[in-house]
C-alpha cells in the first residue's frame, strides 16, 4: 500500500470511529441532559400554573393526591414528559 492510501485509510478510519462514538455515545448523552432539563421546566410551569388557579399542588389536599417528589416535582408528571422528550428526538 502506497503512503497516500495508508494515510487516506486511517483519516477514514478517524472519521468513522468519530461518528460511531458521536452517535452511540454522545448525542444519546447530550439528548437524556437537553430533555431532563426540559421535563423540569416543563414541571416548574405546571406548578406556577396549577397553583395560581387556586389552591393547586400546593394545598395539603393536593399533595396527598400526588406523589411529592424533591423540589416539588411530581414523578408521573415528570417522567411523562421525559420519556416524551425522548421520543420526539429519537431515542
Amino acid at each position: 500500500m502506497s503512503k497516500k492510501k495508508y494515510i487516506e485509510f486511517i483519516i477514514l478510519a478517524v472519521v468513522f470511529f468519530g461518528t460511531v462514538f458521536y452517535w452511540y455515545s454522545l448525542r444519546p448523552s447530550i439528548i437524556k441532559k437537553d430533555c431532563h432539563k426540559e421535563a423540569k421546566e416543563k414541571i416548574i410551569e405546571k406548578l406556577k400554573q396549577d397553583n395560581t388557579e387556586g389552591g393547586g399542588y400546593f394545598s395539603i389536599e393536593a399533595m396527598e393526591k400526588r406523589n411529592r417528589v424533591e423540589n416539588y416535582f411530581f414523578e408521573d408528571d415528570f417522567n411523562t414528559y421525559y420519556r416524551w422528550c425522548l421520543q420526539k428526538k429519537g431515542l
